[in-house]
């Protein structure tokens, strides 16, 4: 599959779409967040190749034709601080345009509801168990083990986190606790104060004088990204082979 996308939009969000060129049949989408245009187009690719994409449509036509002959492409670029309603109702648009000839697009519905959040789910039976692991705050990486042990089921963690979130009423966190909680929600007020003149790095050492241990810069980040909290540290960092950022 071909990218077909500027350097200067990979990161941006928007409404792209994934054309089949001997079919002439697109996959309507949309993207927001961090990871943009990229990270839904390897999302995509590794789901496709791997023969596990959630768009039965598009994985015999992915099967049938080959990756050669499916390209990737924007069709209309959002705000950067654009939220996922924002995405949904831009990607409603340009859905019921599409579907005045729904033979000619991959979409299984003409309600834009996130991708792979439609239909059933391979976990779907072992909803309650998921909970309930996840509930006394066992780990996605030890729920694995344990599907895999009793059931035999093929998995990774991360469809599990993915399942947890979009089916059971998750909250995503990247750092450790109970139900999706974070362990700098309670010392918020904390960073929003120091976020404005120090360094994610500063931020942990105070932190950590307070006995909040294990934190690190890119679990900080994603915590400060979720709560929309910025930072204004405007000092250059310099780092080995990347230049300077």
């Amino acid at each position: 599959m071909k990218f077909c996308i500027n350097k200067k939009y990979h990161y941006r969000s928007g409404i792209y779409q994934i054309k089949c060129l001997k079919s002439n049949k697109i996959y309507i989408g949309s993207t927001c967040g961090r990871k943009g245009f990229k990270g839904r187009f390897w999302g995509h690719f590794e789901r496709l190749n791997n023969n596990t994409h959630w768009n039965p449509h598009l994985q015999n036509a992915w099967n049938k034709y080959g990756p050669s002959n499916f390209i990737f492409k924007i069709i209309k670029l959002l705000p950067h601080k654009c939220d996922n309603n924002m995405a949904l109702y831009t990607e409603q648009k340009y859905l019921n345009k599409a579907f005045k000839t729904p033979q000619e697009i991959y979409n299984l519905s003409p309600i834009a509801l996130g991708g792979n959040r439609i239909g059933k789910s391979k976990y779907t039976p072992y909803k309650k168990e998921i909970i309930k692991l996840r509930k006394n705050d066992i780990s996605y990486k030890k729920i694995v083990k344990i599907l895999q042990e009793k059931y035999k089921l093929n998995c990774q963690w991360i469809s599990v986190r993915n399942f947890f979130i979009n089916f059971c009423g998750g909250k995503f966190s990247n750092t450790r606790g109970k139900f999706g909680r974070s362990k700098f929600t309670p010392h918020i007020k904390i960073i929003k104060k120091l976020i404005k003149n120090n360094s994610y790095k500063l931020i942990i050492y105070t932190l950590r004088k307070r006995g909040v241990m294990g934190g690190c810069e890119s679990t900080l980040h994603d915590f400060c990204y979720k709560h929309s909290i910025s930072l204004n540290y405007n000092k250059k960092r310099i780092y080995k082979n990347r230049g300077v950022l």
